[in-house]
């Protein structure tokens, strides 16, 4: 079995929120939680994989 992550096409790297006055609001991921969405990602992957 042979599994390739591509985190960078699954794993956003900007954060979306809506601000109070109702416009949306982007702003770039810090690298601690991006590497946990990713370590996330891959591990539910191999355990469906197994």
């Amino acid at each position: 079995m042979e599994f390739r992550v591509k985190s960078d096409i699954v794993v956003p790297k900007d954060i979306l929120s809506l601000i109070k006055i109702g416009k949306l609001s982007k702003k770039a991921m810090t690298k601690t939680r991006y590497y946990e969405l990713v370590q996330d990602y891959v591990c539910s992957c191999a355990i469906r994989i197994s």
